[in-house]
């Protein structure tokens, strides 16, 4: 799908504007407790870095199957929504105690930033100095396969041999980084590594 900036950042308010008022038309999650993920590939491209961390080829497209830890923790956010823009010092020290704790090795923690291009993607990264995986859902391919929710927006899953169980959804900001950790560790029956 080929948008205009203008028309993107429209799309992109409009998700927000949909977390904020339920009423406007937004569609119900596709993610289900207990329900495998749906199937989601993402276009990228992925950074070099991002590349790395995932295990994954630079530049190609991927399958969230294709990530191997245990756990995946997807946050879809955007970067034109202000609850994401509030949310990320939050998800940054999440994620920073989870590499101090190395439980970066059993949970990916994987950001799409939905409507967003690379370059998008990359002035958030870079404004909030997040160091976990974030690429693009420029097309919506996330978004749409999610069910439209709004941002930001957490899913837990489990790998179970090829496909990725769903342990627990949660739409909307956390605030609180460290109770969010806390139950995600309780989702995942995990304790600190350390």
């Amino acid at each position: 799908m080929h948008c205009f900036p203008a028309t993107r950042i429209l799309l992109a308010l409009a998700l927000c504007l949909g977390f904020a008022s339920p009423a406007l038309g937004q569609a119900a999650p596709n993610t289900q407790v207990g329900q495998p993920l749906p199937a989601i590939t993402v276009a990228g491209p992925i950074t070099s870095q991002d590349a790395a961390t995932l295990g994954l080829p630079e530049g190609q497209a991927f399958a969230l199957t294709d990530i191997r830890t245990p756990f995946l923790l997807l946050q879809l956010f955007s970067m034109y929504c202000p609850h994401c823009q509030r949310e990320a010092p939050h998800i940054k020290a999440m994620h920073d105690t989870m590499v101090s704790r190395g439980l970066d090795k059993q949970i990916t923690l994987l950001g799409l930033g939905v409507g967003n291009s690379a370059f998008e993607v990359n002035i958030f990264r870079e404004k909030y100095a997040l160091a976990f995986p974030l690429v693009p859902d420029k097309d919506f391919a996330a978004y749409g396969a999610t069910g439209r929710v709004g941002t930001p927006y957490y899913v837990l899953a489990m790998r179970e041999g090829d496909v990725w169980k769903t342990l627990f959804f949660h739409e909307g900001a956390f605030e609180d980084a460290d109770a969010f950790l806390n139950l995600v560790l309780q989702k995942t029956g995990l304790s600190d590594s350390k």
